[in-house]
């Protein structure tokens, strides 16, 4: 598991639907998912992202900051 402030540089990530632009994120965290493919990415930085869940390889990335828009916490097995 990784958990980072900001998401990875993926443009669904990134925009946010609300403020109609691209957010910064980290091409560094986006090569780390690509080399290492930890099973999950947790991040927050846009609230209302244009998805609040992708796939990035085989990990699978969640904005765990877009609750609000959702009303139910994130829950994941392990």
């Amino acid at each position: 598991m990784l958990f980072t402030h900001i998401p990875p540089a993926v443009p669904q990530l990134t925009y946010d639907t609300v403020a109609r632009r691209f957010e910064t994120g980290s091409q560094a965290t986006l090569d780390y998912l690509n080399e290492f493919t930890p099973a999950y990415h947790f991040f927050g930085h846009v609230h209302q992202p244009l998805r609040a869940r992708a796939r990035v390889g085989k990990t699978e990335c969640l904005n765990v900051g877009h609750f609000h828009g959702r009303k139910l916490p994130f829950v994941i097995d392990l």
